[in-house]
């Protein structure tokens, strides 16, 4: 509807039309992707059961991921730079395993959006690795998708962690609580 509105108020031309769409209905994937699971995951947080260490290390890490993506995506229009070599959207992909590992969807969510953040902003002021709207999209797109499946699958296997212990627990408790019952019963025949 948005596209053909531009069409119908004479925004683009017939021609452009297909790529138009595509790029309106990527830019909808995106927010999808990059911002509902932000808006989704911090809507839900418990911000009560963060303990004092593990905030400052989700803020130190948030900083040096702000600080990381600012100098890595901005680019260097000569390649001249000694540190042009390093300035490859895939440098981030350490801190991105870190966050996700650490801090679950809450903090891929919260990574991947700062990342496109600092991504689009930089590509807004032609600068950086991306080219294009294209090559930006497919980078977000990437990046949103990745972290937050290795987020989920992170927290499956500590859920699937801690019920397995509990169980465990369950079992000796019952385990203790039939031995018990056993000896009483024996008390009792003797």
């Amino acid at each position: 509807i948005g596209v053909a509105s531009l069409y119908a108020g004479g925004l683009i031309a017939g021609g452009n039309f297909g790529e138009t769409w595509l790029a309106w209905w990527q830019g909808d994937v995106l927010g999808d992707l990059v911002v509902a699971p932000f808006l989704l995951t911090w809507a839900s947080a418990r911000w009560y059961k963060a303990s004092g260490r593990r905030a400052a290390e989700a803020a130190a890490l948030a900083a040096v991921l702000v600080g990381a993506s600012l100098v890595l995506l901005r680019g260097d229009a000569d390649g001249k730079s000694a540190l042009s070599a390093f300035q490859q959207p895939i440098t981030l992909l350490p801190l991105l395993i870190w966050v996700a590992l650490r801090f679950g969807t809450q903090g891929a969510s919260a990574a991947t959006l700062v990342v496109s953040t600092v991504a689009v902003w930089i590509t807004a002021l032609g600068r950086g690795p991306f080219q294009n709207l294209a090559v930006l999209q497919a980078f977000m797109s990437v990046v949103a998708v990745t972290f937050l499946v290795l987020a989920a699958v992170t927290e499956e296997r500590l859920r699937g962690e801690r019920e397995r212990n509990e169980l465990l627990h369950r079992e000796r408790v019952v385990r203790a609580y039939a031995e018990e019952m056993q000896r009483q019963r024996r008390g009792e025949t003797n």
